[in-house]
């Protein structure tokens, strides 16, 4: 997940710079958190994303640990 963090930009908000990282790796964190709210919120991500987005957390699968790139294919099988 280091990975993750190293990619973040930072934004400028109310005269502090908060760490962001892009809509992939936040499906990608939801993943590694796991809990009910959210796979829900990477099931509204993706829907709201596209097969775009789904490619995308497709290719950044090899950089995360086993147990994400399990869930992710529990809710790419889910019905909607």
């Amino acid at each position: 997940m280091s990975r993750i963090l190293n990619r973040t930009i930072r934004v400028r908000v109310r005269g502090e710079e908060l760490p962001v990282v892009d809509r992939t790796d936040l499906v990608l964190l939801k993943l590694f958190a796991g809990g009910p709210q959210d796979l829900l919120d990477v099931r509204l991500l993706l829907e709201a994303g596209g097969k775009e987005l789904r490619d995308q957390v497709e290719r950044r699968l090899s950089g995360v640990p086993p147990d994400v790139r399990r869930t992710w294919r529990r809710v790419r099988s889910a019905p909607p």
